[in-house]
């Protein structure tokens, strides 16, 4: 869906565009791909709207960041809206500094109260006025929050934690890069990134094309959290929401790794 609206040939009028919602990352950097001039014909159109992006938590049933045009920040969900407060914490529950990585926690009258039917999972995310969400952000100086994906979708590589979210980002970038979902593949015991991508109409898969999106990474972003493997797919495994379903590109990798063990 991302995709379509911000191609070129996109058959839709931009201009009757309200509200688009989708996972995160995922529209915050299409979005801003999209406003940045990739497709100059269409963003003529965006320039001229007033839009606005927020970050709308389940467990508030609310907007509870947002995001304007006339305070942009590429790849922010904005900042946090009257009436919550936020914080981003370690594993231990501590306050994380600014500019670090940690789980997101809101506080606001509209939050709920418990998961139905669910008791231990409400002990893990409700504690008194806070709510414990499943994502990584970080918060910069100026208040500004930046997702990095779900908790569980973390990388452990050479010690330090990676945000899938944050290579796909980089992925994106590629001019033949359509679509793409970075997972988790042991090798040597070791957990490395490995990358399904999605091509573009017009790009042809193979060793070189996947040696040079591999180096076009490893230039934007620290060299530990390239992807050391490409495979070139037809299309993601999705709900029917278009959220990516990972766990079955994780259950292809298992399957993978068995086949060559």
């Amino acid at each position: 869906m991302t995709n379509t609206l911000i191609s070129d040939s996109c058959p839709l009028r931009m201009r009757r565009f309200h509200t688009v919602m989708s996972p995160a990352p995922t529209i915050c950097f299409a979005m801003d791909r999209w406003h940045c001039g990739r497709s100059v014909n269409s963003a003529r159109n965006w320039r001229n709207r007033s839009c606005s992006r927020g970050l709308s938590a389940d467990l508030a049933s609310r907007p509870i960041a947002f995001r304007r045009k006339q305070a942009l920040k590429p790849g922010s969900l904005g900042r946090i809206v009257e009436g919550y407060e936020a914080k981003i914490v370690d594993a231990d529950g501590k306050e994380v500094a600014t500019g670090e990585m940690g789980t997101l926690k809101i506080k606001g009258d509209s939050a709920a109260l418990c998961y139905w039917n669910a008791h231990e999972k409400s002990k893990e995310t409700f504690a008194g006025d806070w709510c414990t969400s499943g994502d990584q952000f970080h918060v910069d100086q100026d208040g500004y929050y930046w997702c990095h994906g779900r908790t569980d979708d973390m990388l452990k590589v050479s010690g330090i934690y990676v945000a899938p979210a944050e290579i796909e980002n980089c992925l994106l970038q590629h001019e033949a890069v359509l679509e793409c979902a970075v997972v988790g593949h042991e090798s040597d015991g070791l957990v490395k990134p490995k990358a399904f991508v999605v091509l573009r109409e017009g790009f042809e898969s193979g060793d070189m094309l996947a040696d040079e999106i591999k180096q076009f990474v490893k230039n934007k972003i620290a060299g530990y959290k390239y992807p050391r493997w490409i495979e070139f797919v037809d299309g993601l495994p999705k709900t029917a929401t278009g959220k990516i379903q990972r766990f079955m590109l994780r259950d292809r990798v298992l399957r993978s790794n068995g086949r060559h063990q």
